[in-house]
């Protein structure tokens, strides 16, 4: 019988599956395949491999056609060797993976068994040609160019260890082969030159291509979980990127960032990482700074204000000073007398009075955005984070206010926990966290270059220390009979005036009680 023909007449799928049977308890002696010769060299010219890679790749595509497990254990158990004895041969399936004949899979399950912990499986597109006995296609290595491919790359890496397709060692094995194959790109090259941990080499990627693609900041717990397979590497390196202390918080290439104002913890690019990506030409185009939450004039709705004769006038004199023409005026002034350009106000006083929306209105008369800070949401559950935060606040202004025409308001509302008198240290770790953020608040403010606007119902026990920082403090309060008459005006508008009074009178004396 002519055996060539008769397989050229058929299928390779005929030709695998006499590998297959040959290769039961042979335990890969070259002796078991000296009668299916033609059938191996059928498959080694089909797929362009060695006689030993095709026979491991004819195992591993039969056990799967057929239903049945293709871990190293299975395996072997058909060749009739030992696990052990296998171990030599896993650099030939090994490369099979490198070529794309075969994807590797991971079992969560079997974690830390050597053995079990990966099945192959194969690429669909080669089943079906092999099955309707079609050309073998060309899974061709994909070339990297430029730094663009390789963070594309790496992507489709952390993509296939989402898959269970790597695991993370070879993930970390294979990021770093592509730095090393790659340090003739300038931006590599000078990542290379910084010595990061080959983990944090790999969230920096990530974060980068997912801005790239429109997603400028990433939950923390997505990211780590890629990276790490235990829960306490998880939480480690959770720690180290709260605290500050990784190494790209440390090179000032990633930040935290807030979905909505400080909640919402996400991990996004600094300013610094996308100078270096200028090596390359390459730009992350964002409309706005979008780690903050912001007020735009337009979202601002606008409403009729009663105040006390004399707030009103303040407040009136306030809003003057801050439409831009006089604002450039005083800036250039403070600049030219060696003082800090910062415009700081301070609005305290009774609440209810009216402090915080006097300042939305001021920034909608004004025309400028707000960046509003509920300083409530600054006190971390991690320890010192609320102290990062405050610095990170004020490094985000300042690119949000590069970003703008006019520059914006910093707004902290409500911020009595930190501008009020300070607490003895002996009072416990909260007294201890809300002096640590008064200090870098009276650092910041002392060197501050923008509009900076506060609220706190605060009236007689405002900490000395901000005195000098405030170039406007107005006091807010309760109205007096003729204001309160005029808010019940513009409630009930039917009022008679002697009614309104009357009203006004009795809201006066309850707000002054209360």
């Amino acid at each position: 019988m002519n055996i060539k023909k008769e397989l050229n007449q058929n299928s390779i799928i005929q030709a695998m599956n006499s590998l297959f049977t040959a290769s039961k308890d042979s335990q890969l002696d070259d002796l078991q395949f000296e009668n299916v010769n033609t059938e191996l060299s059928l498959v080694m010219n089909y797929l362009n491999l060695n006689h030993l890679q095709a026979i491991l790749f004819c195992n591993v595509c039969i056990l799967k056609i057929t239903g049945k497990n293709t871990d190293v254990s299975e395996i072997s158990k058909h060749l009739n060797l030992s696990s052990i004895e296998f171990l030599p041969y896993k650099d030939d399936l090994e490369s099979l993976i490198k070529s794309g004949l075969l994807i590797r899979k991971h079992n969560r399950r079997y974690y830390d068994d050597f053995i079990r912990s990966k099945s192959y499986s194969i690429n669909e597109n080669l089943i079906h040609a092999i099955i309707h006995n079609l050309s073998c296609p060309r899974f061709e290595e994909k070339a990297t160019t430029s730094t663009i491919d390789v963070l594309e790359t790496v992507h489709e890496l952390i993509k296939h260890t989402i898959d269970d397709e790597l695991d993370k060692f070879e993930l970390h094995k294979e990021v770093k082969e592509l730095l090393s194959n790659n340090k003739h790109l300038p931006i590599i090259a000078h990542l290379s030159n910084l010595d990061i941990n080959v983990e944090y080499v790999t969230l920096l990627f990530f974060l980068i291509w997912k801005s790239l693609s429109g997603n400028t900041s990433q939950s923390i717990d997505e990211i780590i979980d890629v990276l790490n397979d235990r829960g306490s590497d998880k939480i480690k390196m959770t720690q180290a990127i709260m605290s500050g202390n990784d190494p790209l918080s440390k090179l000032d290439f990633i930040e935290l960032k807030e979905g909505r104002f400080i909640s919402d913890i996400e991990v996004g690019l600094t300013e610094k990482v996308l100078e270096i990506l200028k090596l390359e030409n390459i730009s992350i185009h964002t409309s706005k700074n979008k780690n903050q939450r912001t007020l735009t004039p337009n979202e601002i709705v606008p409403k009729k204000l009663f105040f006390n004769s004399e707030e009103a006038a303040h407040v009136g004199r306030i809003e003057n000073v801050l439409t831009e023409e006089n604002y450039q005026a005083i800036v250039e002034r403070l600049r030219s007398s060696g003082m800090s350009t910062g415009v700081n106000i301070l609005f305290h006083g009774a609440p209810g009075t009216g402090k915080t929306e006097s300042v939305l209105q001021i920034a909608k008369a004004t025309g400028r955005e707000i960046m509003k800070v509920e300083i409530s949401q600054t006190k971390s559950m991690w320890f010192g984070e609320s102290e990062k935060i405050i610095k990170r606040i004020f490094k985000n202004y300042e690119i949000l206010q590069k970003q703008l025409k006019l520059t914006p308001i910093l707004f902290f509302n409500e911020a009595d926990a930190i501008l009020g008198k300070r607490k003895s240290v002996d009072s416990g770790n909260t007294a201890q966290t809300e002096n640590a953020i008064q200090n870098i608040l009276l650092e910041e403010l002392e060197n501050f270059k923008g509009i900076f606007m506060s609220t706190t119902n605060l009236t007689n026990n405002l900490d000395k220390a901000f005195d000098r920082r405030f170039l406007f403090k107005v006091e807010f309060k309760n109205p007096s009979i003729e204001a309160a008459a005029n808010i019940w005006k513009s409630k009930l508008p039917f009022l008679k005036k002697k009614r309104r009074i009357i009203l006004g009178r009795k809201l006066s004396i309850f707000r002054r009680a209360n």
